[in-house]
């Protein structure tokens, strides 16, 4: 997923990690699932790829090529799932 789908049609990803109204903070959110840990099952399918899911996380889903594609899909999943539970005051599971 490219910087400019993740933040919403052509408007750019900002520039630096500072907090802006209305955008999530990307760089810091990956600080907290690196300093959490979610077991991730990633599975070849019938057709070639990855996928890979975090039953903690209900459907937070994805996909790669290969393990280790499917490993950094996951993650940046999961950041995008613990950014918008926090946006929407729910707690985060353990």
């Amino acid at each position: 997923m490219n910087s400019r789908a993740r933040f919403g049609g052509d408007r750019p990803a900002p520039a630096s990690s500072m907090r802006v109204a209305g955008t999530v903070d990307f760089p810091r959110r990956r600080v907290q699932i690196e300093s959490m840990k979610y077991r991730v099952v990633i599975e070849p399918d019938e057709d070639g790829v990855f996928v890979a899911e975090c039953p903690a996380l209900p459907g937070c889903i994805s996909q790669g090529k290969t393990r280790a594609e499917a490993l950094a899909n996951i993650k940046d999943a999961m950041t995008g799932y613990l950014a918008s539970l926090k946006k929407h005051g729910e707690p985060a599971p353990l």
